[in-house]
């Protein structure tokens, strides 16, 4: 099968979308899921829109889940924080 490649990547404050069209040289056996790194080698079966769209999604949950595991890290980090501060009080 050939597979094509769509591409996100940000440059400066801008998405910039690509897509390139596979070749005989991409008929060997590829991970066709999208990449939240900013990549999806999907098979020609697929839409540009329906890769695009699985590949946006992917990213998008990565960037959540990303967001969501800074959120726990600062809270962690104000607790402790706050705690030390406590302890320097009371020397």
């Amino acid at each position: 099968m050939i597979y094509r490649t769509v591409t996100i990547t940000q440059v400066m404050d801008e998405w910039v979308v690509e897509f390139r069209d596979g070749s005989d040289k991409d008929r060997e056996p590829t991970d066709t899921i999208p990449n939240p790194l900013g990549f999806y080698h999907y098979p020609s079966t697929m839409t540009k829109v329906e890769a695009l769209t699985a590949l946006t999604a992917r990213m998008s949950k990565l960037f959540r889940d990303e967001a969501e595991r800074l959120n726990l890290c600062e809270a962690a980090l104000t607790t402790a924080s706050e705690k030390v501060k406590e302890k320097c009080l009371k020397l």
